[in-house]
């Protein structure tokens, strides 16, 4: 691949200013997570007080979670932070653990499912057990039972924890979600165009993120609407990135 190609495939992954939307009204309830939108909507009228919401990037679970937490007094903490999570959690509170991909993976440099990490997550297990704090819901891109735990107790713990999966999006929820992130980004797209893309693109969550920041990019420097030649090069483009 030549730089001038190269260099026009990576395009895409600049990100030009946007205000998203993640209101209730904004997201999208589809059958990939009508059943974690339905539990959170249960609590606190939980059998356990304990729930792993799990799925791909972009898939929703940060936008669910924002807006069920609203009129909530939820801790949002990352996986590093739990390291640090001192004894001063208020008893009304819920901890959201979020855990992301490169959590869970093991590296020469560093692991964060280490032994001090599952004995502190372990710790805020038997904290809630003892209702010194409300709840914990874990979102992450795998269920704990993926996940490589070396303390027997947390093991079993984690194994018995609600699961709830966010899955894989079908053509309808594309569709939506392709207008509504388009929408967010003032990127006007016609019926012709959505239809386009929706044959050609990745089917997936982050897929659909991926395009709709390579038509931010084109709308941002061409101060044009997008047609569908412009579609047709995203494509294209964002094919190019991945062989490269």
């Amino acid at each position: 691949m030549n730089d001038k190609n190269h260099y026009s495939a990576q395009q895409y992954i600049l990100q030009f200013p946007h205000d998203e939307k993640l209101t209730r009204e904004a997201f999208i309830i589809a059958d990939c997570n009508q059943t974690a939108f339905d539990i959170l909507q249960q609590w606190p009228d939980w059998p356990v007080p304990f729930l792993t919401l799990y799925g791909e990037a972009k898939s929703g679970k940060t936008h669910l979670m924002n807006i069920w937490s609203q009129d909530k007094a939820v801790r949002k903490i990352c996986s590093v932070e739990l390291l640090a999570l001192g004894e001063d959690l208020p008893a009304d509170s819920i901890i959201w653990l979020d855990i992301n991909a490169d959590d869970i993976k093991e590296t020469s440099h560093e692991n964060h499912l280490s032994p001090a990490w599952q004995e502190k997550l372990f710790h805020l297990y038997n904290r809630i057990i003892l209702k010194q704090c409300l709840g914990l819901i874990i979102t992450s891109t795998t269920p704990p039972s993926q996940w490589e735990i070396s303390l027997p107790d947390l093991r079993s713990r984690l194994k018995g924890l609600p699961a709830v999966q966010m899955g894989t999006p079908n053509d309808a929820l594309l569709a939506k979600l392709l207008r509504k992130l388009c929408d967010d980004r003032k990127i006007i797209l016609s019926d012709k165009i959505i239809n386009f893309l929706l044959l050609r693109m990745e089917r997936s969550f982050a897929g659909c993120y991926d395009l709709c920041e390579c038509l931010n990019h084109y709308n941002w420097t061409h101060q044009k609407n997008v047609t569908l030649a412009v579609a047709r090069e995203c494509l294209q483009e964002m094919q190019l990135a991945d062989e490269s």
